[in-house]
């Protein structure tokens, strides 16, 4: 038996329903009149699943089953209610209902497919509560089994670490160690095989142990391993010889040990190798016999050496004389550098006595004591002496006045007659004269060399052959090549060649010995040409035979460009002058000394006429009083201003020009002179009249307009506004509003910045719609029309908008929001009642003729249920019908809004991505009606493609599919209210919602090829979608 828990707020229905259940099924119903009744009956009882109604008083069925989700965990849930749509479908399932069951219908069947549901959710909760708790138990199972095989995977770790440890024990043992069984090896380590010559054990293993037996042992060890046992003790040491596999004798210490290995007797031996021993002790033997007959032999060399040491003696003698005279400083020092004499040059040099030197090591004498590298550096010569080496480096000296002394010092060794050295000689001379002389070289050859490469000219010396001999680093940047590139090229690699004669005629005269000073061209390295002024010199040799000649060079070449541009620069001046259409001329004392032909054209003078014509004579008699004026004020060091308007008289005596007049004082001829220009001013003044015409004809426009106009710059700063502005926004005049941010007059600023938006996106803006406030605060509703004007060079200079108050209209819309809104919830609220009420009736309907089936009382209750179809139908028409024109039309992406409805098989063309189209938000409700006839009435369907394709005047949005198509005399009447084989509605309401916006839909497919639907957007109504990147 299943226990139910039924929820509803029609008592009626709620008896119907428990009725059917039980007695249609296994169940168990209790029931209960809203949700506070369900939550007592919840306190109190236990259920398999719980059926409830959607449009409840209090809490409505989507917040019931939240609570009961929160309270009672995931108990199946039904929705069993009259309302169809989607949103409540989707939020039902998205909130964790099981399923989701319409009431309407033939309640036979609508009672047998609830009933359906319940099982099917409870049996699928009761599986799923087994299955937790299957799987609670299969889960400890699971824990046990893990906690068991670790136990096994550790014990097996631990086995296979330890036979590990031993085998790497055994195999990295110092001691060779191998098995053999019938005398053959079957193991050997690592120390073995290396002991017996082998790469790898490979070469061993499986082959007869006495092969590396020495043969002298071959029948003692047959003898000892025949008669070894496993009872038996370990063999203690012996010494025997095996040999390696290469046939070399080793002399071992060797161990065996007999053990049982597998099914047969096995010897475990270990080998010590002590073939260096052996041969040590032998060494040992030879070395004894050798020193007796050494002994021997060192008695009669001592008597030779008896015999040499007098003749060592003179000849030491003479040495030291030699020494003692010399001017160098010299000495003499064991290999070990310990120092054992001094030549008295080297004493007298430094003042040290023989005492403090003598017995030392040579670089711990005072000689070196000021210096810590140097000692260090001596201690590496003594070495290298001592290995045979002569050494020579500089070394210093600092004497007691602190003068710093360079000595030229070198180390060479002493070879004795047997070759071997037994002394070494350092050797040093005074050698600071000489690094004096080198120090003032440097120094004079530093401070030329730092005035050459330092030198602002360029320095160039060539020999007598006019090759290249030195540059300076100047010379290197006036030409661009390094000193190498230019080292013995000759004068001509630099010459251009038109310039070739004229260089040979200049060094004919540097031959001569005559100075130059010259300008030329020369080629840099990159090809271009580089202007250089040259002072020249001759060198001779002493004898006056020509060695060359040096050259100072200066880049003048901006200074050559620049008069080059000068000389350019004054003929475009000319030009300039010449074809300016404003008049330019030159005064000097009053009259005119230079003017141009637009002069002569604004004046009507020729040329010859103006010539030292006085200025006043220009000037038309009511203004010359003005122009003198100005023009004494200038004499007298004022600042008149230089630029200003006046009437110039014309040839004819009576023509006035208007002009504009720009003077300044300057010279002419290296005299004080008034410049000036005249500027013609006739045509401004004409289109001045124009435009200030244009003006007052667009103001009268704009103040005459009932809609407030106000100009605003890129800032959105207000800088004109009409009447009807200053009204609108509660102001008395224009200075008010004029200089204010526009934004301050709106009660959000963001719709401001909206707006701007918009029109950064549309180009313009039509109709939009928020609230403004006037000067005293108060709100209303406005429109706006809005653009971009330009400046006169074509460049966006800020807004023009129309205001209009719609704050009446916006009223008027809101009451009958209002009103609409209270009439929509009086026949939701109806038609929801009504529905209950149809359910009860065709509920007992149904169970009256199961009780008169076959009297005419059943017809009479048949037809009784069928009115109470058409009237279901009715009402979710009406429901449908309510919602259209609802809401205000917005933008709607088409890709995304077929997407959003769109079955399985359906694609989009890209094409639609493009576009937005504005329309009913009930436009889904289009779509969805489109693709379900498809699929409910097109037979075998299979494809269903929407694609958009755009033409002057309208955008086509084409729905079609592959299946049986639309007969020709249905094609206007499938758009009929009522027609069809299901509600009649679906694309009777299709037009009526597309019609809201001003498009249309007709179908123009081909019977048998599917059906095709095409929908008309006018122009208005559509939009391309601009990248967010070209925004």
């Amino acid at each position: 038996m299943i226990s139910l828990l039924y929820v509803d707020d029609d008592p009626s229905l709620l008896e119907l329903v428990k009725i059917f259940l039980e007695r249609m099924g296994q169940f168990n119903v209790t029931t209960a009149t809203g949700a506070n009744g369900a939550f007592e009956a919840l306190k109190t009882g236990h259920f398999d699943a719980i059926i409830s109604d959607y449009q409840m008083p209090g809490m409505d069925g989507i917040t019931f089953l939240k609570t009961v989700r929160d309270r009672c965990g995931d108990i199946p849930f039904i929705l069993f209610t009259g309302r169809g749509r989607e949103e409540v479908v989707i939020e039902a399932i998205n909130n964790g209902a099981d399923f989701y069951l319409q009431k309407g219908g033939d309640p036979e069947s609508q009672f047998a497919e609830l009933i359906h549901k319940v099982r099917q959710a409870v049996v699928q909760h009761r599986a799923q509560d087994e299955l937790g708790v299957a799987y609670e138990r299969l889960a400890e199972s699971d824990v046990k089994l893990q906690s068991q095989l670790r136990d096994l995977e550790r014990m097996q770790s631990e086995r296979l670490e330890t036979e590990e440890n031993f085998r790497n024990l055994v195999e990295n043992a110092p001691v060779a160690i191998y098995i053999q069984t019938k005398g053959r090896f079957v193991y050997l380590n690592n120390a073995a095989v290396r002991l017996l010559g082998a790469s790898s054990a490979d070469e061993l293993l499986g082959k007869e142990f006495i092969e590396r037996v020495h043969p002298s042992f071959h029948d003692l060890i047959r003898k000892r391993v025949s008669t070894l046992t496993i009872d038996l003790e370990p063999v203690e040491l012996l010494e025997e010889t095996y040999l390696t596999l290469d046939g070399t004798p080793i002399d071992v210490e060797v161990k065996a040990v007999p053990f049982k290995f597998g099914e047969d007797h096995g010897v475990l031996v270990m080998l010590h190798d002590i073939t260096v021993r052996k041969r040590a002790e032998e060494e040992l033997r030879a070395a004894y016999e050798q020193i007796t007959a050494t002994d021997m032999e060192l008695r009669r060399h001592y008597e030779e050496l008896a015999q040499k040491e007098l003749l060592v003696r003179e000849s030491e003698a003479r040495f030291r004389a030699i020494i003692e005279q010399s001017v160098q400083f010299i000495g003499l020092m064991t290999i070990d550098g310990i120092l054992i004499k001094a030549n008295r040059a080297s004493l007298e040099f430094t003042g040290i006595p023989e005492s403090d030197i003598l017995g030392r090591p040579f670089w711990d004498t005072p000689w070196w004591a000021h210096s810590e590298e140097l000692r260090e550096k001596l201690k590496d010569a003594v070495k290298s002496a001592a290995a045979g080496n002569t050494i020579k480096f500089e070394a210093t000296n600092i004497g007691a006045d602190g003068q710093i002394t360079y000595i030229d010092f070198s180390l060479k060794p002493v070879v004795d007659e047997e070759g071997r050295i037994s002394y070494l000689i350092p050797e040093g001379r005074d050698i600071t004269w000489l690094k004096q002389a080198e120090e003032a070289l440097r120094q004079s050859e530093e401070r030329y060399r730092i005035f050459v490469e330092t030198a602002n000219e360029g320095i160039w010396a060539i020999d007598a052959k006019f090759d290249t001999t030195f540059v300076n680093k100047k010379m290197q940047e006036i030409f661009g090549y390094t000193a190498q590139e230019m080292m013995g090229r000759p004068v001509w690699d630099f010459v251009p060649p038109g310039d070739a004669e004229s260089m040979k005629e200049v060094l004919r005269e540097r031959r001569t010995g005559v100075p130059g000073r010259y300008e030329r061209r020369w080629i840099k390295k990159d090809g271009s040409l580089v202007w250089c002024l040259t002072s020249a010199t001759a060198l001779f040799s002493p004898d006056g035979t020509f060695t060359g000649s040096f050259g100072l060079f200066t880049d003048i070449t901006e200074r050559v460009r620049m008069d080059e541009a000068l000389c350019e620069s004054e003929k475009k001046y000319a030009t300039v002058v010449e074809q300016s259409q404003d008049g330019i001329f030159i005064a000097q004392d009053g009259k005119l000394v230079f003017h141009n032909r637009a002069f002569s054209a604004i004046t009507g003078y020729a040329d010859e006429e103006l010539e030292g014509r006085s200025i006043a004579d220009l000037i038309a008699p009511e203004d010359r009083e003005l122009v003198l004026t100005r023009h004494q004020e200038r004499l007298e060091g004022k600042t008149p201003p230089e630029i200003y308007e006046f009437s110039a008289l014309h040839r004819d005596g009576k023509s006035r020009i208007p002009v504009k007049m720009s003077i300044a004082a300057g010279t002419f001829q290296g005299m004080p002179a008034t410049i000036g220009t005249l500027h013609n001013m006739t045509e401004e003044r004409k289109k001045e009249r124009i435009l200030r015409e244009s003006e007052e004809r667009y103001r009268t426009i704009i103040e005459n307009i009932h809609e407030g106009f106000v100009r605003m710059d890129s800032e959105g700063i207000i800088l004109m506004v009409n009447r009807s502005a200053i009204d609108l926004f509660g102001c008395e005049s224009s200075e008010e509003l004029v200089g204010i941010p526009i934004v301050s007059f709106y009660r959000d600023p963001v719709e401001r910045k909206n707006l701007i938006d918009r029109m950064g996106t549309e180009g313009r803006v039509d109709g939009f719609e928020t609230e403004f406030k006037k000067k005293d605060g108060s709100a209303f509703w406005g429109s706006v029309d809005a653009h971009y004007y330009s400046n006169p060079t074509g460049e966006p200079a800020g807004t023009e908008a129309l205001f209009r108050d719609i704050t009446d209209r916006k009223t008027m819309e809101r009451a009958l929001h209002d009103a609409n809104r209270k009439l929509a919830l009086l026949t939701s609220v109806t038609r929801h009642d009504v529905a209950n009420q149809l359910t009860i009736l065709r509920g007992y309907a149904e169970m009256a003729s199961g009780e008169v089936r076959g009297t005419p009382a059943a017809g009479h209750l048949a037809r009784i249920d069928a009115a109470a179809v058409a009237i279901s139908r009715l009402l979710e028409y009406t429901r449908t019908y309510q919602e259209l024109g609802g809401h205000a039309p917005a933008w709607f992406r088409i890709d995304e809004t077929v997407a959003k409805t769109a079955v399985r098989q359906v694609s989009i063309h890209e094409a639609c991505g493009r576009f937005e189209i504005f329309a009913d938000p009930m436009i889904e409700r289009v779509f969805f009606n489109l693709f379900e006839n498809a699929q409910r009435h097109g037979g075998n369907v299979t494809e269903i493609s929407v694609r958009c394709r755009e033409s002057a005047d309208w955008l086509v949005i084409v729905v079609e599919d592959n299946g049986v198509g639309i007969p020709a005399h249905e094609k206007e009447k499938i758009f009929e209210r009522g027609f069809g084989k299901n509600t009649g509605f679906g694309l009777f309401l299709a037009r009526e919602i597309l019609s809201i916006t001003g498009m249309t839909i007709t179908e123009t497919g081909k019977e048998g090829k599917g059906a095709r639907f095409e929908i008309l957007v006018p122009r208005m109504f559509f939009r391309k979608i601009v990248p967010e990147g070209q925004k």
